[in-house]
């Protein structure tokens, strides 16, 4: 692979990482954007802002999106 197909395609997948793991979030989690972005936000009256089975989704979502990233990367050192 061409060096700059690669650096193309990693910058690609990196930069929409983000809304790639917003989108998944609220769908496992049934929330609409604006309410991720409140969860987001915090907590309020000092009561945590989610609940430990989305605490629980969230964290399982973002491993595997940064566990393909990693193998993404991966396949472009081994080629």
């Amino acid at each position: 692979m061409e060096i700059f197909n690669m650096f193309s395609a990693l910058h690609d997948s990196i930069t929409t990482m983000p809304v790639n793991i917003r989108n998944e979030i609220c769908e496992g989690c049934s929330w609409s954007i604006p309410t991720y972005y409140r969860k987001v936000k915090g907590t309020v009256e000092g009561k945590s802002s989610i609940s430990k089975t989305e605490a629980g989704k969230i964290l399982f979502i973002i491993r595997r999106i940064y566990t393909e990233q990693l193998a993404l990367t991966g396949s472009y050192e081994r080629k």
